[in-house]
């Protein structure tokens, strides 16, 4: 499938958009429709790759990045993931003792992190069923290496 592999190429070497600067980027991302992004750590390792669209007239790639961009676990496996792997192992035991006494928010934390770290890049695809064959191929290492926090298990 060429439009499979344009997209693979694209997800790997296409427009970087940093998370810090969605409110103004996010403005060039699909609003509906099919699609995959693909998100990159300050080292340019692929992080994690998810997809949107599947109702196609519902939310799509745009919806989604801004729920990672928000920071918030609350239904964004993603952020659960930064909280996971990026932000708990730093925490100082002073930040953990504030958030468990609601002085500091634990999704102001990760917001940080994703907004200071990551970017991400993204594609439209034809069809959800496409998309999904764009991210299973991600998740299986078609770009030189899985995701860190989302490879194909």
């Amino acid at each position: 499938m060429p439009h499979v592999e344009e997209q693979l190429r694209q997800l790997c070497d296409g427009t970087e958009h940093r998370f810090a600067e969605f409110a103004t980027a996010g403005s060039t991302v699909p609003r509906t429709g099919a699609g995959v992004y693909t998100i990159w750590d300050a080292a340019g390792v692929l992080v994690y790759v998810g997809i949107a669209g599947r109702n196609p007239s519902g939310s799509g790639l745009a919806s989604r990045l801004r729920s990672h961009a928000s920071g918030r676990r609350s239904g964004d496996q993603f952020c659960v993931y930064v909280a996971d792997h990026y932000v708990m192992p730093d925490l100082r035991r002073e930040e953990i003792e504030a958030i468990r006494d609601a002085r500091l928010s634990m999704d102001q934390l990760i917001r940080e992190h994703i907004h200071a770290t990551f970017t991400y890049r993204f594609v439209q695809s034809d069809s959800y069923a496409e998309a999904m064959a764009v991210e299973n191929a991600v998740k299986g290492g078609a770009l030189g290496q899985a995701p860190r926090l989302n490879p194909y298990r």
